[in-house]
């Protein structure tokens, strides 16, 4: 693809942000709807169990990234000066040392993934029915996730530069591609161990061709092969991969063992474990979306980061709240209120789950998501050590309450420990590291902001979950009608209560800049 500009990234911020949203959109627009289709024909073809494990061997895996160990962040952060400087020998030379931290990363991750292999039975109290070997296709789930990190410091750097646009484009057709041979193939034969072959060569193609479109686009690369850091910025990276280790190690947990220890505790725990995952995928189809945004802005706000001007951070960090909590709380009542009524329609009422596990899952999604701002800032200011403490309470806390909570109401306790450990650790230590290190203030404001914008959404939930009360039309056409109204009410609604708010007046001139432009063109 020789359309991609060669050089360095000149366009400004605005441009990058609204750029990279664009590709992101028509991209996970084909993505979702591939999604759906897949899963269909993948619970159709293999059933409930398969999904299950499918969920299962997926949180074993999140686990073991954790030998990641921050380094992805920790590479975004160093690449944004040097980049923004056009400093061709440092890139470089944060190229060489990144290539060989991350084929250091599979090779751990393959032996531990290895090593793990001969407790698969500890970890599973129900044993699935399935006429495969468990632990040929765990292998196989491990072998995708290591092709992974071959040439991702080349993806690193395309996302520091604010080009996750070549990278989505890449991804975009490969997963296509993959996706449709999957559908084909597990239509034609049934064979799961096919289905994640396909998976892996597609993870190893897309890998080989943006390590080479990189290299296109930045040919300096070539002449510093060799160059190595200087033992202070190693040291100075070393120190902050230090912190984030504690950091992956909590996102490893908190993340990475929902399934694990559904399938570990709970009766019937792999079928549960397949019936949770197609809210995982409503959930996490619906975060990649609006994720579009907040991905787009993080390089954005990291080459911000760099400026001097307090008022002018300050000020996109309230918006990024604002935005995060308006979009993340839209979504996460339309999952409360129309997640059932979908699925029924969808695979069958035999899949939902009862009301108080759909809460726990928008739950998470909510408390995750509205934190964007405040994590985000943290990260891009490298304020990496400052409270790497703080993962480990929030690692106990969720494990601890997991355990207790699961044994006590099942699958909603486990769900539901995870954002009571987020919430009471992280949310309270992230926005505090913020203004009190870049915006030197109190971060009161903060947390008033969030619990006024939390209250608004739930207003807004119980209107629009009133509105729709209403409506008893069955099937497709019923839940479209539904899921219409809703956005309307809702929107409509939280537009009325914050419209005087600075935050969406930003957000409204952004938007009446970009219709104009759209509008000359």
């Amino acid at each position: 693809m020789k359309f991609f500009q060669t050089g360095f990234n000149t366009k400004g911020r605005t441009a990058n942000v609204v750029r990279n949203i664009n590709v992101s959109l028509i991209c996970q627009l084909i993505n979702t709807i591939m999604g759906f289709v897949s899963r269909s024909v993948f619970i159709k073809l293999l059933g409930e169990t398969y999904l299950g494990v499918n969920g299962i061997f997926g949180n074993i895996l999140t686990i073991l990234n954790f030998a990641e160990l921050g380094i992805g962040t920790a590479i975004v952060y160093n690449l944004y000066k040097p980049l923004k400087e056009h400093d061709e020998e440092l890139i470089g030379a944060l190229v060489n040392f990144y290539k060989k931290a991350y084929l250091a990363i599979g090779t751990v991750i393959a032996g531990v993934g290895l090593a793990i292999a001969p407790f698969l039975n500890y970890l599973i109290k129900d044993q699935p029915d399935v006429k495969e070997s468990i632990y040929l296709l765990y292998i196989l789930f491990l072998a995708s996730t290591v092709v992974s990190y071959f040439n991702a410091h080349k993806k690193s750097l395309l996302s520091a530069d604010q080009r996750s646009h070549i990278t989505n484009i890449y991804h975009q057709v490969a997963h296509t591609i993959q996706i449709l041979l999957q559908v084909v193939f597990l239509y034609l034969t049934h064979n799961y161990v096919l289905y994640l072959v396909i998976q892996i060569t597609s993870h190893i193609i897309e890998n080989v061709l943006v390590a080479r479109e990189a290299d296109r686009i930045y040919p300096f690369l070539k002449n510093y092969k060799n160059s190595k850091l200087e033992k202070g910025i190693v040291k100075s990276i070393k120190k902050d991969v230090g912190a984030l280790t504690i950091y992956k190690l909590n996102h490893a947990v908190i993340h990475g063992t929902d399934n694990v220890l559904i399938a570990a505790i709970l009766d019937k725990g792999v079928q549960l474990a397949g019936r949770y995952a197609n809210y995982t995928l409503i959930s996490e189809t619906i975060n990649t979306i609006l994720g579009i945004i907040t991905n787009a802005l993080t390089p954005s706000i990291g080459n911000l980061n760099t400026e001097t001007d307090i008022k002018k951070k300050e000020g996109i960090f309230n918006t990024t709240l604002f935005v995060s909590a308006w979009t993340y709380g839209f979504a996460c009542s339309g999952i409360m209120a129309l997640s059932k009524s979908f699925i029924s329609v969808w695979v069958g009422p035999q899949y939902a789950l009862d009301t108080l596990v759909v809460f726990a899952v928008a739950l998470q999604l909510y408390i995750r998501q509205v934190h964007y701002a405040a994590y985000t800032y943290r990260v891009t200011c490298g304020l990496f050590v400052q409270s790497k403490y703080v993962p480990i309470f929030t690692t106990l806390i969720n494990l601890g309450l997991s355990i207790y909570l699961g044994k006590l109401w099942g699958l909603f306790g486990i769900l539901f420990a995870t954002s009571i450990a987020r919430i009471f650790t992280i949310g309270i230590s992230d926005p505090f590291l913020v203004y009190k290190h870049v915006f030197k203030k109190t971060p009161i404001v903060y947390y008033l902001r969030y619990f006024l914008y939390t209250a608004l959404v739930i207003l807004c939930y119980f209107v629009s979950s009133f509105v729709i009360g209403k409506i008893v039309i069955e099937g497709w056409i019923g839940f479209l009608i539904n899921i219409i109204i809703f956005s309307l009410v809702f929107n409509i609604l939280f537009v009325l209560l914050t419209f005087k708010f600075k935050e969406f007046e930003y957000i409204k001139n952004i938007g009446l800049r970009y219709v104009k432009k759209l509008i000359r063109r």
